[in-house]
C-alpha cells in the first residue's frame, strides 16, 4: 500500500472521481490535471516536480468552487510524499492523518445537527438510534486519531473498518459508495506510511526537504 504507483492510483481514481461527480468548466481541468499528475507519478517517479504542478493547478482550479476533505486530504498527502523522506516523511503524514481525524471529530461534536443526530438520520433514515451512532462516530474518529499517533500496528486495518460501512449506509449512488471507500484507502494508505516502524516507502525523486 505504501509505493509511490499506489498513491499514483489514487490520485487517478480521484481524478475521474471528480470527473464523474462534478459538473463545471473547473471541475474538468482539475480532474485532466489530477489524472496527469498520476500518470507521471506512475511512469515516471522521478519527474514528481511536473506531478506537482500538475496537483497544484488542479487545486487551484477545485478548492474554491468545489471543496472537500478528499480534496484537501490529497494535496496534504502529496506534499507530504513530495517534499519529505525518511523519518521525516513518517511524522508528516502522521501529523496530517491525526489532524484530519481529530479535527473531523471535534467538527462533529459542536456540529449540533450531527451530535443529536440529524445528519445520520437524513442520509441513512433507516439506520436505528441515530444519536447513538453519531456519538460512535465522534468517539471512533478521536480513537483513530490517536492510534495512528501513536503508531498502533491495527491502525490501517481500524480506518478501513470503520469507512467502509459508511461508504455502504451512506452513498445515494454505487459511484458514491466507491468515492466514499477510495477516501478511505486514501486516508489508510497515509496511515500505512505514517505508522511502520521501518521506513521503506519509495521516494518520488530527491527529498527538497531533508533534516535527518
Amino acid at each position: 500500500m505504501g509505493s509511490t504507483k499506489g498513491w499514483a492510483g489514487l490520485v487517478v481514481f480521484y481524478g475521474l472521481d471528480v470527473l464523474v461527480s462534478k459538473t463545471g468548466v473547473h471541475a474538468r481541468v482539475a480532474a485532466a490535471l489530477l489524472v496527469a499528475a498520476g500518470i507521471v507519478l506512475w511512469k515516471r517517479p522521478e519527474k514528481w516536480w511536473a506531478a506537482g504542478c500538475c496537483t497544484a493547478a488542479a487545486f487551484i482550479a477545485l478548492v474554491g468552487p468545489a471543496s472537500s476533505t478528499e480534496t484537501a486530504m490529497l494535496m496534504w498527502v502529496s506534499a507530504a510524499v513530495t517534499f519529505f523522506s525518511g523519518t521525516n516523511r513518517q511524522t508528516a503524514l502522521r501529523a496530517v492523518v491525526v489532524t484530519a481525524y481529530v479535527f473531523a471529530a471535534l467538527n462533529k461534536l459542536v456540529f449540533h445537527p450531527f451530535r443529536s443526530g440529524a445528519v445520520i438520520h437524513m442520509l441513512a433514515p433507516y439506520l436505528p438510534a441515530p444519536r447513538l451512532l453519531a456519538a460512535v462516530t465522534i468517539a471512533s474518529e478521536l480513537a483513530l486519531g490517536v492510534a495512528v499517533l501513536f503508531r498502533w500496528r491495527w491502525s490501517v486495518p481500524a480506518i478501513l473498518a470503520f469507512h467502509f460501512p459508511v461508504a455502504v449506509f451512506t452513498a445515494e449512488t454505487p459511484w458514491h459508495a466507491l468515492s466514499l471507500m477510495a477516501y478511505g484507502v486514501i486516508m489508510a494508505w497515509a496511515a500505512n506510511a505514517a505508522v511502520r516502524r521501518s521506513e521503506t516507502l519509495t521516494n518520488i525523486g530527491e527529498p527538497v526537504v531533508n533534516v535527518e
